[in-house]
């Protein structure tokens, strides 16, 4: 049976509603919809998934289950390497290559230079990002280099990473973008330890040339 859902002012009337109002939205809807056989068109567990009809094969667990292990992981690795460029950073010079991975970090993922979290590089290099955090265009390192023409380089490649870092998601490991191997593997130069998940990332483009 067709039937139309009445949505007004974000809850659905008592009444009747009359026609031409400005806060009505009538949405066609099937009333029983599952005793008619219909099935929704997508439906997401972590990762996403088309609908699952009837229980899970062992494939399929065995899928869910390294999908819910590699994120966890994912997770975790987010922590590590965050403390490992901190730690990278407190030192007295910058990391040998910084140039080049700063400029081929804006030439070839600009995003890294334009969407960058300031929270995040201004704890990379160890600065204090005061109190600040919900005044609208809240930037720590701004603020920072606004007050220290020191180190600037340490400043420049936190922000670089902290852009990298905004775009990793726990499930990057399922595609594996370059940009983000750009980031691993450019660490692990630098002495960082990748994890299992993270080298999924880095081994799929290992072998590729620009």
């Amino acid at each position: 049976m067709h039937g139309v859902g009445v949505l007004l002012g974000g809850r659905f009337p008592v009444g009747p509603v009359q026609r031409g109002h400005p806060d009505v939205l009538a949405v066609p809807v099937v009333t029983g919809w599952k005793e008619l056989g219909f099935t929704p068109k997508y439906e997401r567990y972590d990762g996403g998934t088309q609908a699952q009809k009837g229980p899970m094969t062992e494939e399929q667990k065995a899928e869910r289950k390294t999908l819910i292990a590699n994120n966890r992981e994912m997770e975790s690795a987010t922590k590590v390497r965050r403390e490992f460029v901190k730690t990278l950073l407190s030192r007295k010079t910058a990391p040998k290559g910084w140039q080049y991975f700063t400029v081929h970090a804006i030439t070839h993922d600009p995003e890294t230079a334009s969407g960058y979290d300031g929270k995040v590089a201004t704890e990379m290099i160890g600065a204090k990002t005061g109190e600040d955090a919900d005044r609208w265009g809240w930037n720590p390192l701004r603020d920072h280099t606004a007050k220290t023409t020191a180190r600037p380089e340490f400043s420049l490649i936190a922000l670089i990473c902290a852009g990298y870092e905004k775009t990793i998601q726990k499930d990057s490991w399922r595609s594996a973008e370059k940009r983000h191997f750009h980031y691993l593997n450019q660490l692990t130069a630098w002495g960082y330890t990748a994890s299992a998940v993270e080298k999924i990332i880095i081994d799929k483009h290992t072998t590729d040339t620009e």
